[in-house]
Formats: structure tokens, C-alpha cells, sequence
């Protein structure tokens, strides 16, 4: 028997060994990087003997998804096209035009840069308007699918990814909420750029960090 997550239960099953194989193909990604109808309610896979890191890294895609679908609240005819990937490109509507009745978190809230420069659509379900608007700023500077690989990767790579104390990115409470992500080593010492103005996230990440007995990470200067 082999132990698989079964995201409609929302918890751990077993299954017979074979037809835990064949959920999934060896290094098949979990979620498909092309468009898709895939729904989350619908996904099972087997779990590794570092299944944690699988976990956590399919907790960052479900708390970015519902960042995005109060994203198509505050805006519901963007729904027209859902592609969310790093190619897709597009201008955020004015705040003032919302939806009467969305209450969107201030931290999704679009900045001036969403509103007026042309940009990739993942960047708005950030939860951080001056992590966006430094992606924003840096537009053609950096590999966006590197940075992705670096925070969710096994999930769309195949797994186990036995890098991910070293890459990844984790939610621990409302993906809305700064105070509830926090980054790795690995994602600091690559992507600290990102972070500069953001010492909320180091901050939340330290917090952290000290419970887990772990020096806490330096906060990036401002250029």
C-alpha cells in the first residue's frame, strides 16, 4: 500500500501500489503548465517519503488560486481568460471601477504600475503591491518560469523535488494575509531583489524561523 493526498478529502489514503502508479507517470507534473480544465477537487497523487515538501508546495498553488478568484471578483469579465501563465500579459483595471460588491484585500489591491503598465497576469495574485510593482519594474530582467521553478517547482517538474528547503515558498494562514508566507534560504539568497520594501515578508518569515530554532534571515536593502 502506498500513501496518496486526495485533495477532495483533503487528507492522506492509501492505495494498492499499482494504482497509486498509475495516478501518475514518474515525473509527470502534478499541475499542467498549458492552460487547463483541471480542477483541484479532482487531484490525487502518491506521496514520497518527502511528501511534506510536495504538500507544501500544492498549499502555495491553492492559496495563490484563491487569491486569483477574488482577483475575478473585483474584475469578473477577466474570467473571459482565465490564462494565468507567465506569458500572458495584460493592464489591471482602475480600483475604481470595481465591483460595487467585492471587498478585495488591500494587499491584492491593484498599484498605479498594475493599472498602467503592461504586465504578466501571475504578478497580481501576489499578495504584496510592492513585490508586484518590483516585478513590474524589473520586466525583461529575469527568467519569470526560473522564479516559478524556484517556488512551486516539483509540482509542474514531477516530484519529489528535493529541492525545495532550498526554493520553495510556504503559506501558513490566508494566502491574502503577508503574514502568513514565508520564504526560504534558497528563495532569499536568489530572489532577495524581489523582496526589497517587503520586510513584512522577512519579518513573518523569521517569526518562523526562531520557532524552528533557525537563525533569522537579513533584511534587503533598498537599492
Amino acid at each position: 500500500m502506498m500513501p496518496c493526498w486526495d485533495e477532495r478529502r483533503g487528507t492522506v489514503v492509501m492505495l494498492a501500489a499499482a494504482e497509486a502508479r498509475a495516478l501518475v507517470k514518474a515525473q509527470t507534473p502534478l499541475l499542467p503548465y498549458r492552460p487547463t480544465r483541471l480542477k483541484l477537487d479532482k487531484v490525487m497523487f502518491p506521496l514520497s517519503s518527502d511528501h511534506l515538501m510536495v504538500l507544501l508546495q500544492f498549499n502555495v498553488v491553492r492559496g495563490l488560486l484563491a487569491n486569483y478568484h477574488l482577483l475575478l471578483m473585483f474584475r469578473p469579465e477577466t474570467a473571459t481568460n482565465g490564462e494565468c501563465s507567465t506569458a500572458a500579459e495584460h493592464v489591471m483595471p482602475d480600483p475604481i471601477d470595481a465591483s460595487p460588491n467585492c471587498e478585495l484585500p488591500e494587499t491584492l489591491r491593484p498599484t498605479r504600475l498594475q493599472t498602467t503598465v503592461v504586465h504578466g497576469k501571475w504578478i497580481d495574485i501576489i499578495p504584496h503591491p510592492v513585490l508586484r510593482d518590483n516585478l513590474i519594474r524589473a520586466r525583461g530582467t529575469f527568467d519569470a518560469d526560473d522564479l516559478w521553478n524556484d517556488t512551486i517547482g516539483g509540482l509542474f517538474q514531477g516530484f519529489p523535488d528535493s529541492h525545495f528547503e532550498q526554493h520553495g515558498v510556504v503559506v501558513w494562514s490566508p494566502p491574502w494575509a503577508v503574514s502568513g508566507w514565508e520564504i526560504s534560504t534558497g528563495f532569499w539568497r536568489k530572489w532577495g531583489w524581489t523582496l526589497r520594501g517587503c520586510p513584512d515578508i522577512i519579518h513573518a518569515t523569521n517569526i518562523r524561523r526562531r520557532q524552528r530554532g533557525q537563525r533569522p534571515l537579513g533584511f534587503i536593502a533598498d537599492a
